[in-house]
């Protein structure tokens, strides 16, 4: 599995490059690549694209992947309630980062995934039946009940 950015659909806005931790896309010779080595697949870059110009491929095959094989492909595992997750803003304990990412909802660099702005506030949507903590999507809390 690997991440695809479609050239054809790809206005080289940047907002990719602005959100990815790992600095694993580039502007080579008018377009814009992912270095394989760099890339963590954590999917942070999929909707920050503006164009929707980037997903999943099955490396080779150039075929989008279906998400609940991305989930089993690429797993977290949270450290207070021992779920498999593929986003690492799911993760129960709250921890912070060396590694700085964008905010999709502020905008903010920010080093802790389960920061809460403002705008993420107004969001949120679901609280975790394990730990309590809540969020704006279903898939960052491991027993999600809707608010």
């Amino acid at each position: 599995m690997r991440v695809f950015i479609d050239s054809k659909k790809c206005r080289l806005s940047g907002e990719c490059m602005k959100v990815c931790p790992e600095k694993a896309i580039s502007v080579k010779n008018g377009t814009a690549v992912i270095d394989d080595e760099k890339c963590d697949l954590d999917g942070i870059c999929i909707p920050a694209c503006p164009e929707g110009a980037i997903r999943y491929i099955e490396k080779g095959s150039g075929k989008a992947i279906k998400k609940e094989k991305r989930i089993m492909e690429k797993k977290y595992v949270c450290s207070t309630c021992g779920a498999s997750a593929f986003n690492k803003g799911h993760l129960c304990t709250p921890l912070t980062s060396d590694k700085a990412y964008s905010c999709e909802y502020c905008g903010n660099v920010v080093g802790d995934p389960r920061h809460v702005c403002k705008p993420k506030l107004e969001k949120l949507s679901y609280v975790c039946g394990g730990c309590g903590r809540v969020a704006a999507k279903k898939s960052e809390v491991c027993q999600p009940k809707k608010i």
